[in-house]
């Protein structure tokens, strides 16, 4: 890029990051983050929040869930949730004291909810707002979070992880609400 162009461009993010960041908002960074997990299911948290006793909510499973039982071989009580049939037949085969698996999905709302296949062949991630444009679909009980954490007599949540294939944007504005 030539130098205008590059001051250009410098200054309109400047003022874009104004807009989406207002002054009240900085983000600040924290010193103790971890990776957990694997290469493709593995996530990044801050160490502190990782202690016996923590009450974690791992929602989507897949077949990938070193995440969830790090959590819980550092302690933490681990409840995973995903409703669809590939996730069930592999994480009822976990046995971890403290990962407790319930085969539904997080959303705004106790209901059934469709599915929609992945178009690739034996890839078993499901999309409940129809991330890869597909006709075929398997339905499936949600829950709310509010829903969940009262049927689980839990008063706090320390992790929550959402993996849920596009319908994270749905879910996160719906607890704005609760």
């Amino acid at each position: 890029m030539s130098p205008s162009v590059t001051s250009i461009a410098t200054t309109l993010a400047r003022k874009v990051n104004r807009v989406r960041f207002p002054r009240a908002v900085k983000p600040q960074p924290t010193p103790d983050l971890i990776r957990l997990g694997s290469g493709y299911g593995g996530w990044t948290v801050p160490e502190s929040a990782i202690r016996p006793g923590a009450i974690a909510y791992c929602v989507g499973a897949g077949t990938d869930v070193t995440f969830d039982l790090e959590l819980a071989s550092r302690g933490c009580a681990v409840y995973c949730f995903d409703p669809t049939e590939h996730a069930i037949v592999y994480c009822q085969k976990i046995e971890h004291e403290r990962f407790t698996f319930h085969p539904y999905g997080l959303w705004s709302e106790d209901t059934m909810l469709r599915f929609y296949s992945n178009p690739r062949p034996g890839h078993g991630s499901l999309s409940a707002v129809n991330l890869h444009g597909t006709d075929e679909y398997v339905e499936a009980p949600v829950r709310s979070l509010r829903s969940i954490m009262r049927d689980l007599q839990h008063d706090h949540i320390d992790i929550l992880k959402i993996d849920i294939e596009g319908a994270e944007h749905a879910v996160i504005d719906s607890l704005a609400g609760d």
